[in-house]
């Protein structure tokens, strides 16, 4: 359910907002590790992370987009052999 843009979020949404921010800091901190923490950095690394996180989140949601056209398309070759 969306909700309204002046409402405030719900604690669901807050935690899901605050796993997302966590899993991108969590990204750009190895990141920059692996680089050896160059200075003037962080916000390449932060954006970097930033696009990791959602391409990987994205790759995850598209499966279930996938299942549920599947269930719908055998839903309505049940509907039309029923009414044959």
């Amino acid at each position: 359910m969306m909700r309204k843009p002046d409402s405030k979020p719900s604690r669901e949404e807050l935690l899901s907002r605050q796993e997302v921010l966590d899993q991108i800091a969590e990204g750009a901190y190895f990141l920059a590790l692996a680089e050896g923490f160059p200075p003037g950095q962080e916000v390449t690394h932060w954006l970097r992370a930033e696009s990791e996180v959602v391409a990987r989140l994205q790759k995850q949601a598209a499966p279930s987009k996938a299942v549920v056209a599947a269930n719908n398309q055998g839903a309505n070759a049940k509907n039309k052999t029923a009414k044959a």
